[in-house]
C-alpha cells in the first residue's frame, strides 16, 4: 500500500513508509475536468497560508481559493478549461468575469475579498471532487459500488480507516470541513515544493491538451505575482527615438522618448511575454485606452511592421555589436528569419506577419476583443 515512488518530468516525489505516495499519483488519473487539480492546489494554498499550523481546513476557504486560482486562466488569459467544466461555469455564474484586476502582488488577495463579499453558492462545485479525490485510498472497497453511493461510502471509509489506511483527510462538521491526516501534514510540510510541482505538472498537461495553439500556457495557470520590468525594452526604444523621428502608429503624433509608454501589439494577457518584436512605443494615454484589446490588423499591422523595422535600423546604426546581437536574437529565433533579412523590409514584414496574424486569430477565437481603433 505504501510502496512506490512517483516520477514526473524527471523529478521524483520522496518515498514515505507512512503514507501511500502512489495514491497521490492516482488522484489525477482519468481526470476529465480541471477542478480536481485546482482543488488539490487550493488545499495546499490554504495549508501554506496557515503555515501548516492546523490540519483543519474549511471547504468554504478551499472554494474561494479555487475561484481565485481559476480566475486568471479563465478570465484574464481566456484559456479553455474543457467542455462542461464546472469551475469556469461557476466563475461566469458569479459574474466574476466582469471584475478588472491588474497584474500585481496583492491582486489575489483583492480577488478573494471580492468573492467572499458576493452571495455565492457552492453551485455543485464541491459536490464530487472532495470525495472522489480520496478514491485511490479505498479502491477495493469501492469496487462495484453505484456512483450515487460513492460519496457517502468514501466519507464513511475515510473516518473509519483514518488511522489505519491514512487517507489524505476525513470529513468533519457535516462535511463542511476536512481534517488532514497528521502523516500527510508532515509529508506536505516537508515536501510542499515537489508536491506542488507534481500537481502543477499534471494540471499543465491537462490544459495544454485543451489549448494546443495558445502560447505560454505554463505562465497562465496561476495568479501572477508581478509583471516583469520593461526597462531593457524601454531603453531600446528610447535609443531609437533619440535618433529617429518615429510616430505613434495609433495617433500619428511624433513620439517623445520621455513621455512614451510601451504597448504589447498582441496583448500581454494572450502572449504572456515581453519580446521586442511584439512591443512598440505609444503615447501613454493610448496604452491604457487599448488595454488588452486586439488592434485592427487592417489599419495598424503595416504601420506596426514599418515602426518595428525603423526601430531595428536605428538601433543598428547607433549601438555596438553586443547590443545589436542581444536585440536581434528573439527576432531571428522567434520569427525564424535570417539576420541579414532584418535589413530588408519585405522579408522582415513577411516574417512578422506570419507570426502576428496567427496569434491575432487565435486570440480572437479565445475571446479577446478585436478590431480596436484609436479614437482620439
Amino acid at each position: 500500500m505504501h510502496k512506490g515512488n512517483v516520477i514526473f518530468h524527471g523529478e521524483q516525489l520522496p518515498y514515505s513508509s507512512r503514507i501511500c505516495i502512489s495514491c497521490l499519483q492516482q488522484m489525477f488519473k482519468h481526470t476529465a475536468a480541471s477542478y480536481k487539480y485546482i482543488y488539490f492546489l487550493s488545499i495546499l494554498d490554504v495549508l501554506e497560508e496557515n503555515s501548516f499550523e492546523s490540519p483543519v481546513i474549511s471547504l468554504d476557504d478551499v472554494l474561494v481559493r479555487m475561484l481565485v486560482n481559476a480566475w486568471y486562466p479563465h478570465v484574464y488569459f481566456k484559456l479553455n478549461f474543457g467542455v462542461g467544466d464546472r469551475i469556469a461555469h461557476t466563475i461566469d455564474a458569479l459574474c466574476l468575469a466582469e471584475i478588472e484586476l491588474p497584474i500585481q502582488s496583492n491582486s489575489s488577495n483583492e480577488l478573494s475579498m471580492i468573492i467572499r463579499s458576493k452571495k455565492y453558492q457552492n453551485n455543485n462545485l464541491l459536490n464530487m471532487v472532495p470525495y472522489r479525490i480520496l478514491s485511490p485510498f479505498f479502491r477495493d472497497e469501492l469496487q462495484g459500488i453505484k456512483d450515487s453511493d460513492r460519496n457517502r461510502l468514501i466519507a464513511q471509509l475515510a473516518e473509519r480507516l483514518f488511522e489505519n489506511r491514512r487517507p489524505l483527510y476525513m470529513f468533519i462538521d457535516n462535511a463542511t470541513k476536512v481534517i488532514v491526516h497528521h502523516d500527510w501534514m508532515l509529508y506536505l510540510y516537508e515536501n510542499i515544493g515537489l508536491v506542488r510541482a507534481f500537481t502543477a505538472w499534471n494540471y499543465l498537461d491537462y490544459m495544454q491538451r485543451r489549448n494546443p495553439s495558445v502560447p505560454n500556457i505554463k505562465d497562465k495557470l496561476f495568479p501572477p505575482v508581478a509583471r516583469n520590468s520593461l526597462s531593457n525594452q524601454t531603453t531600446y526604444w528610447k535609443i531609437a527615438l533619440g535618433h529617429s523621428r518615429i510616430r505613434c502608429i495609433y495617433s500619428g503624433n511624433i513620439l517623445n522618448e520621455n513621455t512614451m509608454s510601451l504597448d504589447h501589439f498582441i496583448p500581454w494577457s494572450f502572449v504572456a511575454h515581453d519580446q521586442m518584436w511584439n512591443l512598440l512605443p505609444v503615447e501613454k494615454n493610448i496604452n491604457s485606452s487599448k488595454s488588452n484589446r486586439l488592434p485592427s490588423m487592417k489599419k495598424y499591422l503595416n504601420p506596426f511592421i514599418e515602426l518595428q523595422f525603423a526601430g531595428l535600423q536605428a538601433i543598428h546604426r547607433n549601438s555596438n555589436d553586443n547590443v545589436w546581437r542581444k536585440v536581434t536574437e528573439p527576432y531571428v529565433s522567434d520569427l525564424n528569419i535570417p539576420k541579414d533579412n532584418l535589413f530588408q523590409i519585405e522579408s522582415f514584414g513577411r516574417a512578422l506577419k506570419q507570426t502576428i496574424i496567427p496569434l491575432e486569430t487565435i486570440a480572437r477565437n479565445r475571446g479577446f476583443a478585436g478590431d480596436w481603433v484609436y479614437k482620439g
